[in-house]
């Protein structure tokens, strides 16, 4: 018994070495699988943790194999001095990046040669087998066959996505077409539009350059707009009433193209606002210091832990999110996407998220509408 808790006292402390004296994932692992921290665990498979499917980065597995030990400190430290391209993110300063979310770099000296020193007592051992088959898998095989942004779901979500009966989404459009046909002091929805068939092609003109508001909005400010004209006016872009009504509108405009470039023509604002949302998309930022080009154009079909990469095409929104237990906009989610690189998030509304949302429309023009989606 008195060795029992001894050795119960070792471990919390953190000294557990392996048989040869080396660090094990198992002292530095909060490091390395910290969304807040290294967060290694996102882009890397890493050893001695089960779960784990991120191939966004090579495997870590045989490190200390790869790299000197002073090879591991720069590409942890800095990796942009030895490769000013790469996708590594520098831990060790945020010298040099965009909308940092702080100035303090990810991780202090102490924790990088932690970090150093497990990456360096990894060797190459043989690979399990869920090992093997996920270095060996390509996930665009099923994905290419699949351009519906429903390939990328997993396949119980696509299952509860399919289901009418047990998808609460069609709990947002019934309350939507309450908001549609409910009297106000002004007139109605369904009194201006008539019956919702008649928005079919609404959202595929947004995002839009207003000459009355003078910028960009996007199908859920002209609901906000709209409501101040009925004299009952919602409280804001992720208020139920806007949502529902959002996800009602583009549950009739499945199936049409996400954005019409038809809308461009002669609209200089409306380009000027669309270059300025291309050079936000391909600009790196945050102390992740990435780009959405990085992952949605150069990683699409690799996986970040459990998720596979999209090709972050716009067709399924407004979503319904388990993480957020609700529904949210594109508006939400792109302000998620900066403080996933640990970004300064833009504030609701932001003409930065509106210029995202044309350009990602606009690459996406081929792309058929899918109404409001399912995600994790």
């Amino acid at each position: 018994m008195r060795y029992f808790f001894l050795i119960l006292m070792v471990i919390f402390l953190g000294e557990i070495k392996n048989a040869k004296g080396e660090t094990t994932v198992s002292e530095t692992q909060p490091l390395m699988t910290d969304k807040s921290l290294g967060n290694c665990i996102a882009c890397h498979a890493l050893p001695g943790v089960n779960g784990t499917q991120s191939t966004f980065a090579p495997s870590l597995h045989d490190a200390g194999d790869k790299w000197t030990r002073e090879e591991l400190k720069q590409w942890v430290s800095d990796a942009r001095k030895i490769n000013p391209h790469t996708l590594m993110p520098a831990f060790g300063t945020t010298k040099g990046m965009q909308w940092v979310n702080s100035n303090a770099p990810i991780l202090n000296l102490e924790q990088i040669e932690a970090v150093v020193e497990t990456l360096s007592s990894w060797r190459s051992l043989p690979l399990t087998a869920s090992v093997r088959m996920q270095d060996e898998l390509s996930p665009l095989t099923s994905i290419s066959q699949k351009p519906s942004t429903h390939s990328f779901l997993t396949d119980d979500l696509l299952e509860l996505q399919n289901d009418v009966n047990k998808n609460t989404i069609i709990l947002w459009t019934a309350q939507g077409i309450d908001n549609w046909n409910k009297a106000t002091p002004g007139k109605s929805c369904s009194e201006c539009h008539g019956h919702i068939d008649k928005m079919r092609n609404a959202t595929s003109s947004y995002p839009r350059w207003s000459s009355f508001k003078r910028k960009l909005i996007n199908i859920e400010d002209q609901i906000l707009i709209c409501s101040e004209r009925t004299g009952a006016p919602f409280k804001g872009l992720e208020s139920d009433e806007v949502i529902s009504l959002s996800a009602l509108i583009h549950s009739a405009g499945k199936g049409v193209s996400l954005f019409s470039r038809a809308n461009l023509k002669s609209n200089e604002e409306l380009k000027n606002e669309l270059l300025k949302g291309e050079k936000i998309y391909k600009t790196r930022i945050g102390r992740m210091n990435l780009a959405c080009t990085n992952c949605h154009d150069q990683k699409v079909g690799q996986h970040i832990r459990e998720e596979v990469i999209s090709e972050g095409h716009p067709a399924g929104f407004p979503i319904l999110k388990m993480s957020w237990q609700g529904m949210g906009t594109i508006d939400r989610r792109i302000r998620a996407c900066f403080s996933g690189v640990q970004a300064q998030p833009p504030s609701a509304g932001s003409p930065v998220l509106r210029q995202l949302e044309l350009f990602m429309k606009f690459r996406s023009s081929n792309t058929l509408i899918e109404g409001p989606s399912i995600r994790r």
